[in-house]
């Protein structure tokens, strides 16, 4: 262990002791290094991690809850109460929100289920019925889709102006749809940069490899092995969009 992050550890752990406001503690944080900020709360006792992930903001907290090990994350969200885990699920991403809820006990999901939207709840639903190691149980479904009617110049000017929307997705593409589901192309993002501003998009795409909900973690390793793609979208019997898995 770095002496930097025993550092950062007593630090972490003197303004938790302390009851600083979390104004206080967040200021702190931000001045802290991301790795070094990871190695010092890795470090940390479980009840120091549980009383830290309580004191921030709920999307540092999902931040750094991304980062555990699936069962570590459901062992510090399980011990909350479920008005202080739900808002901290509601910020991370869909797939691993789905991995921690389903270490969890099912009583205690379903506590915290009750203090989400509905629509997350159903998409949370959806998710975890699918087998852990198929596309359906590893996808995301936070992913950018135009109508190939759209111009290349609008839509780069809404991604520029949703920064906020995509910032934990490190977008490589952006996915054409018809009837708002319906794959029919994608486009890299590199392209897109680089493609006359007035063209529509659908015209700029090209035809998008796909997997199923059902395809096996092995087929999709082999899958990521043969292609030098970032990321696969997953589409349902109708070629209906349904989410992305990224190349691990």
């Amino acid at each position: 262990m770095s002496q930097n992050t025993v550092s950062v550890r007593k630090q972490i752990r003197e303004l938790l002791e302390s009851g600083e406001p979390p104004a206080t503690l967040e200021k702190t944080l931000d001045e802290i290094e991301s790795a070094e900020l990871l190695h010092a709360v890795f470090q940390l006792s479980e009840a120091e991690q549980r009383l830290l992930l309580s004191a921030i903001a709920s999307e540092r907290a999902a931040h750094l809850v991304e980062e555990f090990p699936s069962s570590h994350g459901a062992d510090l969200i399980e011990d909350m109460s479920p008005q202080e885990a739900a808002p901290i699920l509601e910020e991370m991403a869909s797939n691993f929100r789905v991995d921690v809820l389903s270490e969890m006990d099912r009583v205690d999901t379903e506590a915290i289920l009750e203090h989400l939207e509905e629509e997350d709840v159903q998409e949370i639903r959806e998710l975890i019925a699918y087998p852990a190691d198929v596309a359906g149980g590893l996808m995301m479904t936070e992913f950018a889709t135009y109508p190939k009617t759209s111009l290349v110049r609008d839509v780069v000017e809404d991604l520029t102006g949703r920064e906020g929307d995509y910032e934990f997705l490190t977008v490589h593409y952006i996915y054409v749809v018809v009837k708002k589901h319906l794959l029919v192309g994608v486009v890299r993002l590199r392209d897109l940069v680089f493609a006359d501003p007035e063209a529509r998009i659908g015209d700029v795409a090209t035809k998008a490899m796909s997997v199923s909900a059902n395809t096996s973690l092995a087929e999709l390793e082999q899958f990521f092995a043969e292609n030098d793609i970032a990321a696969v979208p997953v589409v349902d019997h109708r070629n209906y969009l349904l989410g992305i898995v990224r190349r691990r």
